[in-house]
């Protein structure tokens, strides 16, 4: 079966936790409890572990900072304190059922005063999960190679031309006498960079 990972075609729904852009967020309110979700695009374990301290460092006044996320070959999850099975395990279970990989979904949860339950509190996790995804649409996944070129600063606008029209994606930009970007493109499309290219990584 066919990897997938989640896309955003419009940007709508997104946004930053400190330096780490989420594809997609949403919220979910039961019986005064909040529940606010974030779907994250992560290369790596140590991405996601680095996005999860953020997170908790920006909402350590929540009672539950509940996750589930899966790369290729690896997948973690957390009820963080939340009863056995009935958090980030469901998230999990959702995400292995769609099928797709490199996504981390975070679900932030400010207690209401109320017990739910196991059964409405999974169904709330899952219902905030499910607001941010609504947002996006899920795709065959491509193999991406994160490259790293350099070009002068007359030459930028071609080479921005080359990154839009590949759907390629800019994750750093430095500037001093040339520009240098790094860059991650669809693997068959690598060749449209090779007179920029200085070294080159598959993810």
């Amino acid at each position: 079966m066919n990897r997938k990972e989640f896309v955003n075609s419009d940007n709508s729904s997104c946004g930053s936790i400190g330096k780490y852009e989420y594809i997609s967020s949403g919220i979910y309110e039961e019986k005064k409890s909040k529940f606010y979700s974030y779907i994250f695009s992560i290369n790596s374990d140590k991405e996601a572990v680095e996005i999860l301290y953020e997170v908790r460092k920006q909402f350590k006044d929540a009672r539950h900072v509940v996750y589930a996320y899966v790369l290729d070959k690896i997948y973690n999850y957390s009820d963080d304190g939340e009863p056995s099975g009935s958090a980030g395990k469901i998230i999990y279970s959702l995400l292995e059922k769609q099928n797709v990989i490199n996504t981390l979904v975070i679900v932030i949860r400010y207690f209401g005063g109320v017990l739910l339950g196991v059964g409405p509190l999974s169904r709330a996790y899952l219902k905030a999960v499910k607001n941010a995804e609504e947002k996006l649409h899920i795709v065959d996944y491509i193999s991406k190679t994160v490259l790293e070129i350099e070009f002068g600063y007359n030459e930028e606008p071609e080479v921005k031309r080359i990154i839009e029209s590949s759907k390629s994606e800019i994750i750093d930009t430095k500037y001093s006498e040339n520009i240098v970007y790094v860059v991650k493109v669809p693997e068959n499309d690598i060749k449209l960079f090779n007179r920029y290219q200085k070294s080159k990584k598959i993810i």
